[in-house]
């Protein structure tokens, strides 16, 4: 199962660091064969090309510098957790904290004394609050200036109990001047029967230089319909639209994986297109599967540039691992590790200073 786990992972990488820099239009354009498999190979050696940018960015190199990050574990955890609960003990946040957030009570500046390693606070802005802290543990300047612009909220009624919720809200972090990260939360609404999970938001995350705008919707009470998109200094990567069924409505209990019962919808990335349909809550039900039945439940295929050019199946090696079969329009098969065996040996010598070495 981790053989087909590590497969799904590795496609969704590969979506979402894609470098095709158009959308996909209506023209249609015949290949062959060959060219289809010069093209998805080409797919794959961009996602290094991608890694290696992410890598490079503001985002990851902070991340980085800030927790000293060798071979999958952080150095300095220890001095980052300080950090965190003497600024928590600061500005008076408990873990579990239920009242109100308060906005007002927080705003001014927030800098931590590299000498003393302390906080301390200043009145201005007087309408934003704006933490200062250093990019690295032996630093001796505070290169890290995190800004909260506004916070809105609203009251939720639940099981007798009223919890104050966000709708809105902007954060952001420069680091030596340069904005690396950046949540924007556009809006967000509730209602009183289903346990603080919104019936409704739209947000963007920024993690230098990439900016993923997520919207979610409601359209009955066990369904959700997710738009995500994906763009690179203001060019679209890829996107993702997809509609969800889960097995009930109550989000207090509801596992997002294990209780998805149905899923549909389509990637867009480039000129190539991957629309999907999965039947979990069928597939479930069945006992040691046949490779025609998981494959009669779960459809994936590959277009190109308006043309379908390969459908993804399921199958069993003879070893028994779960393998994606890629069958091209000449009906021609072979396993989709042709293209991604190398690449995850590339793709983890980029990142494996962060990550350690994977699991094989």
């Amino acid at each position: 199962m981790f053989k087909l786990n590590l497969i799904l992972t590795l496609f969704l990488v590969a979506i979402i660091f894609s470098n095709c820099t158009e959308k996909t239009d209506d023209t249609v354009v015949e290949t062959t064969v060959e060219e289809d498999k010069e093209n998805i190979e080409n797919l794959f050696n961009d996602v290094i090309s991608e890694a290696q940018a992410l890598k490079a960015g503001c985002a990851v190199q902070a991340f980085d510098n800030f927790l000293n990050l060798d071979q999958g574990s952080a150095l300095n955890s220890n001095w980052a957790e300080l950090l965190y609960n003497t600024l928590k003990t600061h500005l008076n946040i408990t873990a579990y904290q239920t009242d109100r957030f308060n906005f007002n009570n927080h705003v001014g500046t927030h800098t931590w004394n590299i000498g003393n390693q302390s906080w301390s606070r200043t009145a201005t802005p007087t309408d934003k609050i704006v933490i200062e802290f250093p990019e690295q543990m032996n630093s001796t300047n505070n290169t890290v200036v995190a800004t909260a612009d506004y916070y809105n909220d609203q009251m939720v009624t639940f099981d007798s109990y009223q919890y104050w919720l966000p709708t809105s809200f902007a954060a952001s972090a420069t680091v030596a001047n340069e904005e690396c990260y950046a949540a924007k939360l556009i809006s967000a609404s509730y209602d009183n029967t289903s346990f603080q999970i919104p019936v409704s938001f739209e947000m963007e995350l920024k993690l230098s230089p990439y900016v993923f705008e997520i919207s979610a919707t409601r359209t009955a009470p066990a369904e959700l319909n997710v738009v995500l998109k994906a763009k690179n200094n203001g060019v679209e990567k890829f996107s993702l639209v997809t509609d969800l069924v889960f097995k009930n409505a109550d989000y207090r209990t509801l596992n997002y994986i294990e209780d998805c019962e149905s899923a549909s919808g389509e990637f867009v990335y480039g000129d190539f297109k991957l629309p999907f349909t999965a039947d979990f809550e069928t597939t479930r039900s069945l006992f040691n599967p046949t490779n025609t039945q998981i494959n009669a439940l779960f459809d994936a295929d590959v277009f190109y540039k308006g043309t379908k050019i390969a459908n993804l199946d399921y199958a069993k090696d003879p070893q028994g691992y779960a393998d994606i079969i890629i069958e091209y329009k000449d009906e021609t098969r072979e396993d989709l590790e042709t293209y991604y065996d190398d690449f995850v040996d590339r793709l983890e010598l980029v990142l494996v200073e962060f990550t350690g070495p994977w699991p094989r």
